[in-house]
């Protein structure tokens, strides 16, 4: 249904309420931290930057008219 429908998203609260899980919301909250599941994506989007973006920059730098500002 929330795929399809775009129904709300019911999941945590089915699994905190079913007891064969034996969870409570300090253990979902605990198991839910976004940080644990993006790995190196930050330091990716840095090394690209870094070794591709910035360096296009500099060189097309005259055709853009403008001093650019990269920041994450």
């Amino acid at each position: 249904m929330v795929k399809e429908e775009g129904g709300a998203n019911d999941l945590i609260a089915r699994v905190l309420a079913d007891p064969a899980f034996g969870l409570v919301q300090a253990d979902i909250d605990g198991l839910l931290v976004p940080e644990h599941f993006i790995g190196r994506a930050p330091q990716q989007v840095s090394e690209y930057l870094e070794g591709t973006v910035r360096p296009l920059l500099k060189q097309n730098e005259q055709l853009l008219g403008e001093r650019y500002e990269l920041s994450v």
